[in-house]
């Protein structure tokens, strides 16, 4: 696991050591940052469900306050872009975490000016994927065949 000059981790390039877990007491739930060489975002958030700690099943992280963003960034160093969970829903132009929640609903977002100005067209799929953009930490949009070399993964566990 490697150190920036700001004390931020980042998992080593080989994918042998992860950065994290780290446990967020406003979200009770533990966060970890891996390295998996160029994944889709449906190929990501099998891989984050596949994954357990403290006998928790992950999933893509959910970033639906400013405190959990305020957390992620102090405490993971986003080299490229990486994955997380909120999925755009084409037919009913609808933002769904991969907790379920609405992403339309939260008073948190950080999406960056090129997305805002944007006119995406939807895919076939019906789905565009947000990851974080790399050195910037704000979010973009990106269409099923988009691959990422890095997976947010959060840990719901609801206890340290």
């Amino acid at each position: 696991m490697g150190l920036t000059d700001t004390n931020r981790r980042f998992p080593s390039e080989d994918g042998a050591f992860t950065a994290g877990p780290y446990y967020s007491s406003t979200t009770k739930s533990y966060f970890e940052l891996i390295r998996n060489n160029g994944q889709t975002w449906e190929e990501a958030q099998a891989l984050a469900t596949a994954h357990k700690f403290k006998n928790t099943s992950g999933r893509l992280a959910v970033i639906d306050r400013p405190e959990v963003h305020r957390f992620l960034v102090g405490k993971f160093a986003f080299m490229q872009d990486t994955w997380i969970g909120l999925r755009f829903f084409c037919e009913n132009s609808i933002l769904v975490w991969t907790n379920g929640n609405s992403g339309k609903g939260s008073y948190f977002s950080n999406w960056s000016h090129t997305t805002q100005k944007t006119n995406l067209s939807c895919p076939e799929t019906g789905y565009l994927y947000t990851f974080i953009n790399e050195n910037a930490f704000d979010w973009d949009l990106a269409n099923w065949q988009k691959t990422a070399n890095y997976v947010l993964i959060e840990y719901p566990t609801g206890k340290k």
